[in-house]
């Protein structure tokens, strides 16, 4: 049975999340994470 569409986009929305994360922080993709440990910036 294939996974329902949310799940797939949950998937899709975590790639672009990581990608952005590469590209530009990814701050407000992921949310306030990074803010929180300054350290791993």
């Amino acid at each position: 049975v294939p996974p329902p569409p949310r799940v797939i986009r949950s998937g899709v929305r975590v790639m672009i999340t990581s990608l952005s994360n590469q590209s530009h922080g990814g701050d407000i993709l992921i949310g306030r994470g990074r803010e929180e440990e300054p350290t791993r910036s």
